[in-house]
Order: structure tokens, then sequence, then C-alpha cells
């Protein structure tokens, strides 16, 4: 497995940049512990190679003798972004978190970490609430509110997002 800096550098060298915008921890087991990858992570910031640095949802794999491998995509939590900060005294310059009406309730206390803290949120599948099936009321309410405005379903999920003052991954869809 290679280290942040390896990876890094891979990355700028497949691009021919020289640095990048920002760079994101997809798995706090990367590096090993998330504390050592958060500190390789400051390095990489320190060395210009990226101009921000940040942390993104990650993937948790259970087995389960009757359903097999399970898996949970997991956002790093309050306690988490605490342990990186406390230890490194480096605040994650975003936090890319599963984020759409379904979950806003117990996102709350991580959204209030990320204001106290100047952490950008940004939401990953904001419209998965009308591809997954498990969300027939939330999707019926977003119908008629879209064939009311004129837009796509998907849109009226991605202005929400950007009403509660979050960016998402998918906000090109806004256009």
């Amino acid at each position: 497995m290679k280290t942040v800096k390896e990876s890094i550098k891979d990355s700028l060298e497949w691009l021919g940049l020289e640095y990048i915008d920002l760079y994101l921890i997809h798995n706090p087991a990367w590096g090993g512990d998330i504390k050592d990858t958060w500190r390789e992570m400051r390095g990489v910031k320190k060395e210009g190679w990226a101009k921000s640095i940040g942390v993104s949802k990650y993937v948790l794999l259970s087995h389960d003798s009757s359903h097999g491998w399970i898996r949970a995509d997991v956002s790093f939590s309050v306690e988490q972004l605490k342990e990186i900060i406390n230890d490194s005294g480096v605040t994650p310059a975003i936090n890319q978190i599963r984020f759409h009406p379904k979950v806003l309730a117990e996102s709350e206390a991580l959204l209030e970490f990320h204001k106290e803290h100047g952490i950008v949120t940004e939401g990953y599948s904001p419209i998965k609430p009308l591809r997954d099936g498990t969300s027939p009321g939330l999707v019926k309410v977003v119908g008629k509110i879209a064939k009311e405005k004129g837009v796509e379903p998907d849109q009226v999920l991605l202005a929400w997002s950007k009403a509660k003052g979050y960016v998402t991954s998918s906000s090109l869809l806004l256009r």
C-alpha cells in the first residue's frame, strides 16, 4: 500500500501538475492509524502539493454469516475530527458526508461541529432517496415540487442541499 506522499506524487505526475487544490482522505485506514494518516496529509499541504486537505466518507466492510460481506459508507464523526484536530492542530478544510433530507436529523451534531470549526460540508449522494426506493413519501413530495417548479426531481434535492448551505458532489447538475 502506498503512503499518502507516494500517492499524491504519483497523482501530480499523472496529471502533470505541481499541486492540487484539495486532497481528501477517503479511508482512515489508508496510511494506518487515522492520526498517522492525517499527519501525512498535513505534510502534503506543508510541501505545497495540496493547497487544502480534508476528509471524506469511507467504506466499512463486515462479514455476516447469513448475508456475506456487508458494505457501509461511513462519514468521519465528530469524535474522529476532534482526534485529528487535537493531535495535529490542523482542521480539515472539508468533510464529505452523506447528505440528503433522510439523514439531516442524524447529521445535526456533525453539521454543527463543522460550523463551529469552519469545516466546509460537502454532501455526497444528495439524490439517493430518489433512486434507492426506500423513501416513497419523499419521492412523492419532491416530484410534486419539481412539477410545480418545472424542473427535474434531482434538481429539487440539489437545490435543497444548496439552500441548507452545503456543497454537493453533484452540483454540476444544477446548470
